[in-house]
């Protein structure tokens, strides 16, 4: 099942726009995170969604749970920022196959996978 590795959502701040965030892995099915599936999201109830981390769509990039973003209230939202929303946004886009293989619509040639350790990452579709 997936779940959440800490427990606890991080703070985190880039650029001046903010989200709360946690890592994913796999774990006993108690622990397991209801997740629904709508317009190409992946998300909990609370509204955080499924993304890739760093909004990077690689091999080896982890998986994480995360909040919607917010840009600080002093600044505006530039250019810049703009392409960091957009870029967040699409490393949130999901598809599932019909095999039941979640990937990112942006790189369909990766999939939810693990490496040696639990933890939940991109990984080349049809690795083992």
């Amino acid at each position: 099942a997936i779940v959440r590795m800490r427990g606890e959502f991080r703070d985190v701040t880039f650029k001046n726009l903010s989200y709360k965030t946690d890592m994913l892995c796999v774990g006993l099915k108690e622990s397991a995170l209801a997740l629904g599936f709508e317009n190409g999201m992946i998300s909990n109830s609370d509204g955080y969604i499924l993304s890739a981390a760093l909004a990077t769509l690689s091999e080896g990039i982890p998986l994480l749970l995360k909040s919607k973003m917010y840009i600080n209230k002093e600044d505006e939202l530039d250019e810049e920022k703009k392409r960091l929303f957009d870029a967040h946004h699409a490393a949130a886009l999901f598809c599932i196959g019909p095999d039941g293989r979640i990937f990112p619509t942006k790189a369909p040639h990766l999939c939810l996978g693990t490496y040696p350790y639990p933890s939940l990452y991109l990984v080349a579709r049809g690795s083992p």
